[in-house]
């Protein structure tokens, strides 16, 4: 019975660690699958949205809609809002996330040794009450 209960505990407080990287750039990213491919994605608390790239959805065929409003591009454009519009299955880090920004990135990732498909923002790390554990690069989410 003691033993059951502190399963029980043990399986409630479980959490999932996903590996980070801290690239040359200076970036901190971490792997996922998209469609069994491995990509990056940038880790970046200071953005308050998550975003994926627009070249990416386009050569994927992945469905976006146009959103009401608009919001400063990572290079400081002004954009109009264009939202990621289906389900993607992402396997790792950012599984089960799908309020996506589309963003070009292309100039973020120009002569960029790590190419990232997209960007795990605040609103992510929020409400997901993830740590990052910069000391272990580690991201931890619990379940």
């Amino acid at each position: 019975m003691r033993a059951t209960l502190l399963l029980m505990l043990a399986l409630a407080g479980a959490t999932a660690e996903y590996p980070l990287t801290i690239t040359a750039d200076r970036d901190l990213v971490a792997t996922a699958a998209i469609a069994g491919a491995n990509v990056l994605f940038l880790i970046d608390t200071g953005s308050n949205a998550s975003v994926i790239d627009q070249a990416y959805c386009a050569k994927r065929n992945l469905a976006t809609k146009a959103g009401r409003g608009s919001t400063t591009g990572i290079h400081g454009e002004r954009q109009g809002l264009v939202l990621l519009a289906e389900h993607l299955a992402i396997v790792g880090v950012g599984s089960g996330w799908n309020d996506f920004l589309v963003v070009d990135l292309g100039r973020r990732n120009r002569g960029s040794e790590h190419a990232v498909v997209g960007l795990l923002g605040a609103d992510y790390l929020l409400a997901r009450k993830a740590v990052v554990d910069l000391g272990r690069l580690v991201l931890t989410i619990p379940d």
